[in-house]
């Protein structure tokens, strides 16, 4: 248990402008108090500043309750008095769960609210994460990575984080590219007020070139810091120099859904890390999997979906079709979901304790929301359970990319090239125009390379619908393309430059056109539309893994616009129109991948 004095205090009554303002300083945590009136009862909120920031930003004179959807369900209940009341405005934070919030009567802010009795605790203090490994490691021989939670942190550090002596900080660290860890991945430091605690790892290169080591600490069931050092590995022994990063312990990042998957590629060894952080309240122990794929996963997948679309395309009676659909989604599942977390997830499908699942994952092939869960059942007879779309609300998210809750649909940027071919596009145009209200605008884009480039470089709308065609790119995601009028390309290095102002108001982003949500390798990392657009700033982004029928993508958007327009989360939306549109002998109701944050729903 541990104080968080780097706070600072909004009203929940207060406008976005001027939270904004009072939030100019940076800081760890978020209070938003609102001080009750004519008996109502006063409550608090407790959220990290960054994420407070983000979802304020552009909404003007929209209240911050309003922006954060603050309700009396999620707020810390009022007690009137509390042992071991501080002397400064704090957060107490219980193994990453808030337990109270304190404020001082000069705010006009009179109450505490707590969870629990607050007994005695330990004086929090700055800490700092430093990392040091060398320049240099030479192929077939070892090396060591070392990482520290230092004591003394640099006043040019901010937002620092408040850790208490004997808090326990775990340490992940991740290593890609030719050079591999040695032994344990991970590693437990306990904070120590006397002697700064050290750890060691053990690198081992596997081959020529640049290769990269994330250092992770976690703490409280959040990450709270990363670091990244470079070392070059060479055939040929190198000078022993050093590379040390530094840098403070951010505040934990809270655990949005009731199950966070964070996946980490190993992209030269094809193998894959999953750290799977429940909320607590789910009763689990955060675990650590690993799976390998052993062929090249850009081929692999890119079969994976052709063989999908056959099952589209084909003839076959309808029950042979539903059967093949289902037969790919539980060869998927056996093939990634490593064995513990897939007997997990079977477990947990039948209890009411997990209802939404986020995968943050840079991985831009695996379509994880298709894997089909079996297990045993009270007989030991291996059964088949649902999709894990169907199981669970699942939504995607890009590691160390600020989400956003609440997001508006406030002008709705259109674009329908004339010439599609698509009988159901009309249809689909129209029912978005009919969206068109008091508060709300639908703008038509004009479908050439200009138009929507002047469009988005203007940054006006907070929603972006796109209905054409689409294609992917499987030597280079960012050559995929969705057509404008004319056949023109439009394609994901086109938001760049000004391009990107589209994000300034975080929209939600649209594109229903075939392939077009695959991602894959470019020069430099990983492409694609959900990269593009989720990394500059969408608030939510939907599309198609594969190429869908016209017809029934066209009524899955509508059913998506009239979920959220109707109160729903965009997960539970995307899962809405799945359910509606699903037919036996069609995949387009599992096509659709959706990035957002676990609740985010418009204001």
């Amino acid at each position: 248990m541990r104080l968080e004095t780097e706070i600072v205090c909004i009203g929940a009554r207060w406008t976005c402008d001027d939270a904004l303002a009072v939030l100019g300083r940076n800081s760890v945590r978020v209070v938003i108090a609102d001080r009750g009136e004519r008996g109502e009862r006063d409550m608090f909120w407790s959220r990290p500043y960054s994420r407070t920031t983000v979802a304020l930003t552009g909404k003007g004179a929209l209240t911050v309750a309003e922006a954060l959807s603050l309700e009396a369900t999620n707020a810390w209940p009022v007690v009137p008095s509390v042992a071991s009341r501080p002397d400064v405005d704090s957060v107490v934070v219980d193994r990453g769960v808030v337990a109270g919030v304190f404020v001082s009567p000069q705010r006009g802010l009179e109450s505490v609210s707590s969870r629990d009795h607050i007994g005695q605790m330990a004086t929090p203090t700055p800490r700092g994460l430093k990392a040091r490994a060398p320049s240099h490691v030479t192929v077939g021989k070892t090396a060591s990575l070392v990482v520290e939670i230092a004591n003394d942190v640099a006043k040019t550090m901010t937002a620092t984080f408040a850790a208490a002596a004997g808090d326990k900080v775990l340490i992940v660290v991740i290593a890609q590219g030719p050079i591999e860890i040695v032994g344990d991945q991970e590693a437990t430091l306990v904070v120590d007020d006397a002697k700064p605690p050290v750890t060691r790892f053990e690198l081992r290169g596997v081959g020529a070139g640049e290769a990269v080591i994330d250092v992770e600490a976690w703490l409280g069931g959040g990450r709270v810091a990363s670091l990244t050092l470079t070392t070059i590995v060479h055939t040929a022994d190198e000078p022993p120099s050093q590379v040390e990063v530094t840098g403070e312990l951010a505040a934990p990042e809270e655990i949005d859904a009731d199950l966070d998957l964070l996946i980490i590629e190993d992209r030269l060894r094809q193998r894959y890390r999953l750290i799977m952080q429940p909320r607590p309240t789910v009763g689990i122990d955060r675990k650590t999997f690993e799976f390998k794929l052993d062929e090249d996963v850009d081929a692999y997948f890119t079969q994976f979906f052709g063989e999908i679309e056959a099952i589209l395309t084909s003839t076959d009676d309808a029950r042979v079709k539903l059967h093949n659909l289902r037969v790919k989604g539980s060869a998927l599942a056996d093939k990634i979901l490593p064995e513990g977390l897939h007997q997990l997830l079977w477990s947990l499908r039948t209890t009411k304790k997990v209802r939404t699942i986020s995968i943050q994952s840079e991985e831009p092939w695996v379509p994880w929301e298709l894997c089909r869960l079996s297990g045993k059942d009270e007989n030991g007879k291996i059964v088949d359970g649902l999709f894990l779309s169907e199981e669970f609300t699942v939504t995607r998210w890009l590691p160390k990319v600020p989400d956003v809750k609440t997001l508006t649909l406030t002008s709705i940027g259109l674009v329908v090239p004339p010439d599609s071919g698509l009988a159901a596009a009309s249809a689909e145009a129209n029912y978005l125009r009919s969206l068109k209200c008091a508060g709300r605008d639908v703008i038509d884009i004009e479908p050439t390379l200009l138009g929507l480039h002047e469009a988005l470089a203007a940054g006006p709308h907070d929603g972006l619908h796109f209905t054409g065609h689409g294609t992917a790119d499987a030597t280079n995601a960012d050559h995929a393309s969705i057509r404008l009028a004319k056949n023109v390309k439009f394609r994901p290095e086109n938001i760049s430059g000004s391009a990107r102002n589209f994000g300034r108001k975080h929209p939600i982003v649209i594109l229903n056109a075939c392939q077009i949500a695959r991602g894959g390798t470019v020069l430099g990392g990983l492409g694609g539309w959900p990269q593009a657009f989720v990394r500059n700033g969408a608030g939510a982004f939907i599309g198609p893994y594969w190429n869908v029928d016209d017809g029934k993508a066209s009524a899955f958007a509508q059913a998506v616009y009239g979920a959220l327009i109707d109160g729903k989360t965009v997960p539970e939306a995307v899962r809405a129109a799945r359910a509606e549109i699903q037919t036996s002998n069609d995949p387009t109701w599992l096509a659709y991948v959706v990035y957002s944050h676990p609740d985010a729903k418009l204001a």
